[in-house]
């Protein structure tokens, strides 16, 4: 076997460093502390050496490699935009479809080893792409964003994808090497507290409530679970809900989302993000239901100082009502005309199944904002109005 120096170098992983290597003209032997020896000839020893495409430092963490990484995602929002998101060419799922290949791909590469922690930046990069899939402006809230879309944080999906590895260990053969070094690891985590990733799995064990499958292994091949996908999608489930448990926590601390929590409860894709037609109405129709459009409502916050929430009345009737989104859908009278319009054919295109003419206030916001059938029709009535009565408002203003 010939073996390359050149393609070869070393890390120590240990708490002690060096600002840098300073390396002596070593030949055979090693004067300066900085060389392993292999065979006749020397190797150096590094702080970073990547491998498998993972930068692996001296403490392990891994921020060279998250630099790399976040850096080539962000050039991939750039190139997926440029592929025709920017002109609306591309549809939302085409969108999604391009980040999870060509960013959240990147974002995750190796994440089975990695990310216990929050990655903010990473999360920031996702974000983003949020943003850019919605048309949306900065100021919509990261709450509003994951919500429209569904999107759990990347902190969720390593621990997806972390389980779902553990689950592949687990269903190996016992004489399979991964197997033994995972048996072997666990032995030293549970008897000598080693940090290692067993570690990092019983944390997740405990946190998505899989403590049963920690402590009695065999339960993974009983006929009832003793398939890959079964276990995948149970622990998608027990991820989901907790993280849109949590997600709705964050959503209710937020005030400028108040409308937003009145339709929005579930933490899932939203129907009327997958039809193409009227565009720009479905641009405005996402500004309304995230509470970043140019309602008064909105407007009164940035101003200095800033208007009290009594004092954004809608300067389109006159009628001394705060012009929220409710109003601008539901009650303006400067839209009635539209407005019925709207009703009338959600009542025609629904064959009567839905007649809001007859419904109160509170369950026609519902269902215009949250249909649980027939929803490209109401959808599709919706976007039109929005469309009319947007550009009525701009015209009386």
């Amino acid at each position: 076997m010939s073996f390359n120096y050149d393609k070869c170098a070393v890390v120590a992983f240990r708490t002690l460093h060096y600002n840098d290597y300073e390396y002596g003209n070593c030949i055979n032997e090693c004067n300066c502390g900085f060389h392993w020896k292999l065979g006749e000839q020397l190797i150096r020893e590094v702080s970073s050496y990547k491998y498998l495409g993972i930068e692996l430092d001296r403490s392990l963490s891994f921020q060279e490699f998250k630099k790399r990484i976040k850096e080539k995602a962000r050039k991939n929002v750039s190139r997926v935009w440029y592929m025709g998101m920017y002109d609306g060419c591309l549809s939302v799922k085409a969108s999604i479809n391009l980040y999870q290949a060509l960013v959240r791909s990147v974002l995750e590469y190796g994440c089975e080893i990695w990310g216990d922690e929050v990655w903010e930046e990473g999360e920031r990069v996702q974000r983003e792409m949020g943003r850019r899939i919605l048309r949306c402006n900065g100021k919509t809230t990261n709450e509003a964003l994951l919500g429209e879309l569904g999107w759990w944080t990347l902190r969720a999906r390593r621990d997806f994808c972390k389980l779902k590895y553990w689950i592949k260990i687990l269903l190996m053969d016992e004489n399979r090497l991964v197997r033994r070094i995972y048996k072997g690891s666990k032995h030293k985590y549970m008897s000598e507290g080693t940090n290692n990733w067993c570690k990092t799995v019983h944390s997740l064990a405990y946190k998505y409530n899989l403590l049963d499958l920690w402590t009695d292994e065999a339960l993974v091949h009983q006929p009832q679970g003793n398939s890959r996908d079964k276990w995948t999608n149970l622990i998608y489930q027990k991820i989901h809900a907790i993280e849109q448990e949590r997600w709705l926590r964050r959503m209710n601390k937020k005030s400028k989302l108040r409308t937003y929590q009145t339709f929005k409860s579930k933490l899932e894709l939203e129907p009327y993000l997958l039809s193409d037609t009227q565009k720009t109405a479905r641009y405005l129709l996402t500004r309304i239901r995230t509470g970043t459009n140019k309602l008064r409502i909105e407007t009164g916050r940035w101003k200095r100082p800033q208007e009290a929430l009594e004092e954004r009345v809608c300067r389109v009737c006159m009628s001394g009502a705060v012009e929220d989104e409710k109003h601008f859908i539901l009650d303006c009278n400067a839209y009635t005309n539209l407005r019925n319009e709207m009703l009338d054919r959600i009542r025609s295109k629904t064959h009567n199944r839905y007649n809001l003419h007859l419904e109160g206030a509170d369950r026609r916001w519902i269902i215009l904002m949250n249909p649980k059938d027939k929803k490209a029709e109401i959808n599709e009535a919706l976007k039109e109005y929005l469309k009319t009565a947007w550009k009525k408002r701009t015209l009386l203003l």
